[in-house]
């Protein structure tokens, strides 16, 4: 499917550079999707290292989970005295729970007063056919549709609880690893471009999303989404650096890129705020794999090899096999 994206990122990333980021303008994500893409960033090696099972016919990716949930990064920065903070990230293999610090809408205030309505495995039965005529008819009973979306008022909520609370994270006392998992810019779109809620036609689902099933539908929900993402993150980053009381280390990176383009894949946006000279190691093709390799060694004293920055792909049988896709991007070095 072609996407006609007509959106130019550049003053994000202009406003990125001028707070001190740096923006590796080659970087790509070294898997086209979530789950191994997480496993080996947060273990910052690639899978076949990781485990020698990690091979079709024989693994299998839920085996990714334990791999994710004790992850390496984790582990060396708790032994280094570091507390760790996570976010409810909805996705259960990011959802780490066994930290210091936890915080979810769930179990907040927050949460307490969200609208009780159908579950996600309720929101299945959404789809039949008398599901949908039912649906159909709640678009015009706002009553009724707040209680049929409950599952996409969670998702929204659950992001927008991150970006609230995120800023207040420089208030925990000591060194901490602080880690948020936000499903966006990722359909379905949950933010308009200003931050409002979207107004669904269909009931919500992460397995088959209708409400941009037509490509200029999704371009658009995409750049909207996207939008809103710089204004906000913009105001997030200002708060953390002007209230840490001691520069911290920021990364912002996508764990894919845009599932629907197949050029649009692999490249992702990957900025680093690196106080006291740590850009000095960082190169344009910069790929999430060496992400921690360069933080242990700038900060830590470690002595970790940098790893070659490749962007695999994996056929659908095989989703442990790494097909090195060379990036299209003349200005860019090839792997």
């Amino acid at each position: 499917m072609q996407v006609n994206f007509d959106f130019d990122n550049s003053v994000f990333i202009d406003a990125l550079t001028q707070k001190g980021f740096y923006v590796a303008a080659c970087s790509r994500s070294n898997y086209a999707s979530t789950y191994p893409s997480f496993t080996s960033f947060l273990n910052f090696n690639y899978l076949s290292d990781l485990n020698p099972e990690f091979v079709y016919p024989t693994g299998k990716v839920e085996d990714f989970y334990l791999y994710l949930q004790h992850n390496l990064a984790m582990q060396i920065l708790t032994d280094l005295g570091y507390k760790t903070v996570a976010f409810d990230s909805g996705y259960s293999p990011t959802d780490f729970r066994d930290v210091d610090y936890y915080y979810s809408p769930q179990t907040d205030a927050f949460g307490a007063l969200t609208i009780s309505g159908l579950n996600p495995f309720e929101v299945i039965l959404m789809q039949t056919s008398a599901g949908a005529s039912l649906y159909d008819y709640s678009l015009n009973r706002p009553d009724l549709k707040v209680f049929f979306d409950y599952s996409y008022i969670l998702y929204r909520n659950r992001m927008a609880y991150a970006m609230d609370k995120l800023p207040e994270m420089v208030s925990l006392q000591g060194p901490k690893f602080v880690f948020v998992h936000l499903l966006a810019p990722h359909n379905p779109f949950a933010f308009g471009e200003n931050g409002e809620m979207i107004i669904r036609q269909f009931p919500f689902t992460l397995d088959d999303e209708r409400d941009v099933a037509y490509p200029k539908d999704y371009a658009t929900g995409y750049a909207a989404e996207v939008t809103y993402l710089n204004t906000r993150f913009q105001s997030i980053f200002d708060q953390i650096l002007q209230n840490s009381p001691i520069p911290p280390i920021i990364i912002v990176q996508g764990d894919h890129g845009i599932p629907r383009i197949d050029s649009w894949h692999l490249p992702i946006l990957n900025a680093y705020y690196l106080p006291e000279n740590g850009v000095q190691s960082l190169y344009p093709t910069i790929s999430p794999v060496n992400t921690f390799r360069v933080i242990l060694n700038t900060y830590f004293g470690g002595n970790l090899e940098y790893l070659p920055d490749l962007a695999c792909d994996s056929p659908e049988d095989d989703p442990f096999h790494c097909v090195v896709v060379p990036d299209p991007n003349p200005a860019c070095k090839l792997p």
